[in-house]
């Protein structure tokens, strides 16, 4: 699992952001708008937005009018998300099937305790591995008694793609190093990815953008670093791109 706390004093929109992995996101100040197709979640302060991996949609953050817009999001590999389900207490229940769209869910207090214990145990580097798992596992478990239960199918090849390719986003990533992870040709990977109408250089900037938002969103390191750190030649360049994709520069998430 990962978390993260985002922060930012400016009201912006992420144009066709897309999920890649499995989250809830609580939303401590401010409020969270999201649209899909004709659709739309507003997510008040204190509630939850379920947010499925393979959701797109245009996410607008909207700080209050006092202080900044503040929310920690938290996301569940689909390891855990299977290993949880299979570990799950009685009485049994059926596997896991994908929720179909946003959701948003107003927490308890028990669960939001759950969801700080987590993080908190996230950021303890004496935390074992097996403290970590339960802290995830009981959070898991208490969204499932609210009604959310996320999927336990495989991975399509493109999320296995991006999976892969964001252990290190700087890395400069050919067609033919991703193909030899996956035990096949580059014009077989090439084949399969179009067949789902992907493409290797499509999914390789995602991933540097999605990280370069993350780091926008969680640090304050400087744009330029956050251009390297993600596999850009410049700050321009990732810049450039940023804004073609979500829609407004990186300065915007930047306190002025």
């Amino acid at each position: 699992m990962f978390s993260a706390q985002l922060i930012t004093r400016q009201a912006h929109t992420l144009h066709r952001l897309v999920i890649s992995m499995d989250s809830v996101i609580w939303v401590r100040q401010g409020h969270k708008t999201v649209t899909s197709g004709e659709r739309e979640w507003r997510i008040a302060a204190g509630s939850l937005l379920i947010a499925p991996r393979g959701c797109v949609g245009n996410v607008t953050n909207t700080p209050p009018v006092q202080g900044p817009y503040q929310a920690l999001a938290l996301g569940f590999p689909l390891a855990l998300i299977q290993e949880a389900a299979t570990a799950a207490s009685a009485p049994p229940r059926p596997p896991a099937a994908k929720p179909l769209d946003w959701a948003s869910l107003r927490p308890d207090a028990e669960l939001l305790a759950a969801i700080e214990r987590a993080c908190a145990t996230q950021q303890r580097p004496d935390a074992s591995a097996r403290l970590q798992w339960l802290r995830q596992a009981e959070l898991l478990e208490l969204l499932a008694l609210a009604g959310v239960r996320f999927a336990t199918t495989p991975l399509s090849l493109p999320e296995q793609l991006w999976q892969h390719l964001s252990t290190d986003p700087v890395q400069p990533w050919t067609l033919a190093q991703a193909a030899a992870h996956f035990a096949c040709s580059p014009s077989t990977l090439r084949r399969k990815l179009a067949a789902g109408g992907s493409a290797f250089s499509d999914i390789l900037r995602e991933v540097r953008l999605e990280r370069g938002l993350g780091l926008l969103q969680t640090t304050q390191q400087p744009i330029g670093l956050i251009a390297h750190e993600v596999g850009f030649a410049s700050a321009s360049r990732f810049a450039s791109a940023f804004r073609a994709r979500y829609g407004f520069l990186p300065s915007v998430l930047r306190d002025k």
